[in-house]
C-alpha cells in the first residue's frame, strides 16, 4: 500500500488527488494523510511514514516551496519529497536539484508522475509536465 502526506491549504485539491490515486491503484491500494500547513505536517511525519510527501508550492499567506521546503525536509525520513503545484513555470521550479525535492510535477500532470514511477527509470532533472495526447485534448 502507498502512503501518501498531502501538505495543500485547499480540500479541494486533497480530494482531487485521492480520486487520481483510486484510478491508479484502486481504493485500497494507498493510504492519504492532510495537512494544510507545514506544521501540521510535521506532526504527522513524526508519527506516520510516508512513501511521497506532496507538498503544494503555494500554501496559504503566499508560503512558496522555496520557504517550506526546507523546513518539511528536515522531517521527511526515506519518503519522495514532491512540489505539486498548478504552475510550475516559476523560475525555481525548474530544477528538482537546486530546490532540494525528489520531484517537481504539475498536479495536472500527477497521474502521469506515479505512472511514470512506477513502470520505468526516473532520472530526469526537469519537472515533469507531460503533453496531454490527442484522445484526451479531443474529450476536453
Amino acid at each position: 500500500m502507498i502512503k501518501v502526506l498531502i501538505i495543500d491549504d485547499e480540500l479541494a485539491e486533497k480530494e482531487l488527488i485521492a480520486c487520481k490515486l483510486t484510478r491508479l491503484f484502486g481504493s485500497d491500494g494507498y493510504s492519504i494523510h492532510h495537512a494544510f500547513k507545514c506544521s501540521e505536517a510535521i506532526k504527522l511525519l513524526l508519527q506516520y511514514q510516508y512513501d511521497f510527501v506532496l507538498l503544494d508550492n503555494n500554501l496559504a499567506a503566499s508560503i512558496s516551496g522555496q520557504f517550506s521546503v526546507p523546513i518539511i525536509k528536515q522531517y521527511v525520513q526515506n519518503a519522495k519529497l514532491v512540489i505539486i503545484s498548478n504552475n510550475i513555470d516559476e523560475d525555481y521550479l525548474q530544477s528538482k536539484t537546486i530546490l532540494g525535492v525528489d520531484d517537481i510535477v504539475d498536479k495536472a500532470y500527477l497521474e502521469d508522475f506515479f505512472r511514470a514511477f512506477y513502470g520505468q527509470d526516473m532520472t530526469t532533472t526537469a519537472p515533469i509536465k507531460v503533453a496531454r495526447s490527442n484522445v484526451e485534448t479531443a474529450a476536453l
